[in-house]
């Protein structure tokens, strides 16, 4: 038996004389899905056709071709190529692929004194890390939810703390940028030929030695003005034996009480003087007060 050249390939009569009927195809297609449990129809295979082969990589203008489609496969795209989530999750983890690298913010100290604010016991641990080193220049500061769930504090706690930092200039806020440290540990260092000394009568004595206590941690200290005002004493972390670590709090307080008298030369800061007191000591003692 031979076929016809223009025989139907899709026909009931063995030699191809006749064609099916156009809604046969779609029954038998239907009593399929229906016996094999699956609702679909084959309008929706063809969707499915489509979509399987773009997200496996085939070219549009081929499975254009296969489903008849013209314009280069704008047709294809637009109508029959549905969203895939693997070809999702794979286009997102290109992207952040080449997403820079966010910075690591810095371990908080935990605080020393319980008997202070808890926002000034914040404030000076993060005060004393900076000065220290142990968090330096450009490190980005966890956010203030995150700084009060480590201290246990309010996030309006916390924020006070920063506040207080900033005022102080040992860290800035950006918007959109977060908490970033921008005291460099030269600052609080005394520069060369600009060693702090002990001046006036509050000279300690050189009375015989009493017993060595402990030095306590935080000190109280109340800056001077070249006006010769006295501005609110503050209590703040800081060793005796190492006078020149208070530096630091001079610059801190005359920036944020006397901006008028600063300038960014530094050049200023010999006009004002720091005294340090013991704030365990006994009333009427001497303080010890610092130029530099």
């Amino acid at each position: 038996m031979e076929i016809d050249a223009d025989g139907f390939v899709f026909s009931l009569t063995p030699d191809g004389s006749s064609y099916l009927q156009p809604n046969s195809i779609s029954q038998r297609y239907a009593k399929l899905a229906a016996r094999l449990g699956i609702r679909t129809s084959i309008h929706k295979l063809r969707h499915y056709s489509a979509t399987e082969l773009i997200a496996a990589g085939v070219d549009v203008r081929t499975v254009a071709g296969r489903l008849g489609h013209g314009g280069g496969g704008t047709t294809t795209l637009r109508t029959y190529a549905a969203w895939v989530s693997e070809s999702d999750q794979r286009a997102a983890s290109s992207l952040f692929a080449r997403m820079p690298a966010r910075p690591e913010a810095a371990n908080l100290p935990m605080a020393a004194d319980d008997s202070l604010p808890p926002y000034l016991r914040i404030a000076s641990a993060l005060r004393a890390a900076i000065e220290a080193g142990d968090v330096p220049s450009g490190t980005c500061l966890p956010g203030v939810k995150d700084i009060g769930a480590t201290y246990s504090v309010s996030a309006g706690t916390a924020h006070r703390a920063i506040s207080l930092l900033v005022k102080e200039g040992y860290v800035e806020v950006r918007p959109g940028r977060g908490t970033r440290v921008v005291w460099e540990l030269t600052e609080g260092q005394p520069a060369e030929g600009h060693l702090p000394v002990v001046v006036g009568p509050e000279e300690l004595p050189s009375a015989p030695a009493e017993p060595v206590r402990p030095t306590p941690a935080f000190f109280m200290v109340t800056l001077r003005g070249p006006d010769g005002r006295r501005y609110p004493p503050r209590l703040v972390p800081g060793n005796f034996a190492d006078p020149a670590a208070f530096r630091g709090h001079l610059i801190g307080i005359a920036r944020m009480e006397a901006p008028e008298h600063t300038d960014a030369s530094g050049g200023w800061v010999g006009a004002f003087e720091l005294e340090v007191a013991d704030p365990g000591a006994a009333a009427g003692q001497s303080a010890m007060t610092l130029r530099w």
